[in-house]
């Protein structure tokens, strides 16, 4: 359906009713919005449903009937409401299927004021309903139940005129006649050929057991498939996706066609045509100018197909996925290169363009690669269409604006520190200050003790300072080091910065659980420092338990693996999880514990870096855990590659 939001004017100010009867749960939402404002509609979608819509006082202004098989229910709605009196004269769009030639065909000749075809027009859908409404109850009505010719079921070879006969030995194209019942009539060689079909067994055949025969022919690997499911299959043999391919290589495009028997016109008619050359045989001057197109843009640049595959992509965006040629990118997805929650999350945006139309303008992506890389990426993305209208696929280009999310995060954390800083130096500044005065105040009378207490808060307030300082300079170190990953064995690493805080602490005995056999890939320095901050933290927030205690162990998640620290501390409440890796921000009070608020920060700069994940959970009084895991340092596709 194209999206096209005009509205026509309103014929007045009383909403009109509609009246739809379908058989899905999709159309409503779909006619409200291609109807626009002035329609009131309700809808049916069983007998029971249609008789009480038509049963009450006041009749519908317009009866929509949209069902999967017109020739079955539909064709008996319609005739109903003709043959009935009451509603006779109402009007009736019918609506039907793209390839719904041989409905459109029996609805007019039900009587059905309009007949439209997917992929409906929102214009000219809303104006041929009102068109018909306006028309009133006293216009010329179609005329009641004259059937057009149509072909009996009994139909064969011997009626057709014999020149068609030879037509249909030398036609290029496969040909494929079908009775109303679904017997087959006639059918030209190239079918046979193209679908691998004997002959000889056609005529005993019906057109449903050839839909079967043709379904083994279709080459299901093209989808990344070992089978295709029954819709797939139905959407594949009506031409919705397009071109299908075939087992032997061929690909074939189902074509509109008219045979041209004014006897038989309800003869559905298949014409499949030998499309494969515009696979194999394109013309270099027109590929080398679009590859240099797409090439001179300072963009990544990609076509896919429906399914979201990628059909083509320019430079940029090869390299972006890790791949030396953009050839290898072919009949590949996002799926291959993102992790799977992020090339799930396209996909359903993909989706909803390719089924309504709609683009995506500016759209920004915070990227997970498969191989642990992270970046912004901004998109725009529009439909491409073929010559009928319908969505074949789309364009995209996106841009890189990592570097650009990156300079606004600089500067929101450059405000936050001097904020902080301000704010954590000020008060040993004061204390320096107060003290010093007091000290140089000759004048007052201060005794010995006095004094050594003076001079002892400026020392700890120095100290404080050059705390802060140092936490500061570590914090922006950590920000721009390099990054050299290397097998870290991780329980030897744990107990080493445990048996380090038993020196430290050693009037805070505490209990250290370390699962044995943790190795990890990660940069050692700064594992080495996360630990030390988050090990501290369990230490520091469990010393006020009965039996302080801290874990230190991996968990498989998802087929990933996920490091904790645990403690059975103090805790905190869910409102802080918000806020409990900012910089300076402190769990606790000075009073209660001590700590610079800088520790968490620097657990997670160094998470970042390693392109990996944290996470906390935490109840009050019961201690908190810390989940996190570092990013593979390549991915086993692009190793391969």
């Amino acid at each position: 359906m194209t999206d096209q939001t005009a509205a026509p004017d309103e014929q007045d100010s009383q909403d009109r009713r509609v009246l739809l009867v379908h058989d899905t749960s999709a159309e409503p939402a779909l006619w409200r919005a291609v109807l626009g404002k002035g329609w009131a509609l309700s809808a049916a979608t069983s007998e029971g449903d249609l008789r009480r819509e038509l049963g009450g006082p006041v009749l519908p202004d317009l009866v929509i009937v949209e069902v999967s098989d017109y020739a079955g229910s539909g064709q008996v709605i319609v005739e109903g409401l003709r043959s009935n009196p009451t509603t006779q004269k109402l009007p009736v769009m019918v609506v039907v299927p793209r390839d719904g030639e041989r409905a459109e065909l029996i609805a007019l000749s039900d009587g059905a004021d309009e007949v439209l075809r997917h992929p409906l027009s929102v214009l000219s859908a809303r104006a041929r309903a009102w068109r018909i409404v306006n028309a009133g109850p006293d216009r010329l009505p179609p005329p009641l139940l004259q059937k057009l010719p149509m072909m009996p079921d009994d139909f064969g070879l011997a009626e057709l005129p014999p020149a068609f006969m030879v037509l249909l030995r030398v036609y290029p194209d496969g040909l494929i006649l079908i009775a109303p019942g679904g017997r087959l009539v006639a059918w030209s060689d190239e079918f046979t050929a193209m679908w691998s079909v004997d002959p000889a067994t056609l005529g005993a055949m019906t057109f449903g057991r050839l839909r079967e025969v043709m379904a083994e022919q279709l080459d299901s690997e093209r989808f990344g498939n070992g089978a295709l499911s029954k819709e797939k299959i139905d959407d594949l043999l009506a031409g919705r996706e397009g071109d299908v391919k075939t087992k032997s290589g061929r690909y074939l495009r189902l074509m509109p066609v008219n045979v041209g028997l004014p006897s038989v016109e309800s003869l559905q008619v298949d014409c499949w045509r030998d499309v494969t050359e515009v696979y194999t045989k394109q013309d270099w001057r027109l590929d080398a100018f679009i590859d240099k197109l797409m090439n001179a843009l300072p963009y990544q640049v990609y076509v896919k197909d429906r399914e979201s595959r990628f059909v083509r992509v320019n430079k940029h965006v090869a390299t972006r996925l890790g791949l030396s040629d953009p050839a290898q990118a072919v009949g590949l997805s996002d799926a291959d290169f993102y992790s799977e929650p992020h090339a799930r999350r396209t996909r359903e945006e993909e989706i909803a363009l390719l089924s309504f139309g709609k683009p995506l303008i500016g759209q920004i992506h915070h990227e997970s690669m498969v191989d642990g890389r992270r970046q912004w990426n901004m998109s725009t993305k529009v439909a491409l269409r073929d010559a009928s209208g319908a969505v074949v696929g789309l364009f995209g280009m996106s841009n890189d604006v990592t570097i650009e999310r990156e300079h606004r995060q600089a500067i929101r954390d450059l405000e936050s520190f001097a904020h902080s800083v301000a704010h954590d130096l000020r008060a040993p500044t004061r204390a320096v200050e107060g003290f010093s005065q007091l000290l140089a105040n000759a004048e007052a009378e201060l005794s010995e003790a006095q004094r050594t207490d003076y001079l002892g808060r400026i020392n700890q307030a120095a100290k404080r300072m050059d705390q802060i300082i140092d936490n500061i300079l570590r914090l922006s170190r950590i920000t721009y080091a390099t990054l050299e990953r290397s097998q870290v064995d991780f329980t030897a690493l744990c107990s080493d910065v445990v048996a380090s805080l038993r020196q430290s602490y050693p009037d805070r005995p505490f209990k250290a659980e370390i699962q044995e056999g943790m190795k990890v890939s990660a940069d050692r320095g700064l594992l080495l420092i996360a630990m030390t901050n988050l090990l501290d933290n369990a230490v520091k927030y469990s010393a006020k338990a009965d039996e302080p205690t801290i874990q230190v162990g991996q968990i498989q998640r998802d087929g990933e693996t996920w490091l904790y620290v645990r403690d059975n501390g103090v805790g905190f409440h869910e409102s802080e999880m918000g806020t409990i890796f900012d910089q300076f921000h402190r769990l606790r009070t000075k009073a209660q514990f001590s700590g610079s608020g800088i520790g968490l920060a620097t657990v997670k700069r160094v998470i970042d870096k390693h392109n990996g994940d944290i996470i906390v959970k935490a109840v009050p009084d019961e201690g908190a855990c810390f989940y996190f895991k570092f990013s593979p340092s390549q991915s086993p596709r692009l190793a391969a590659k």
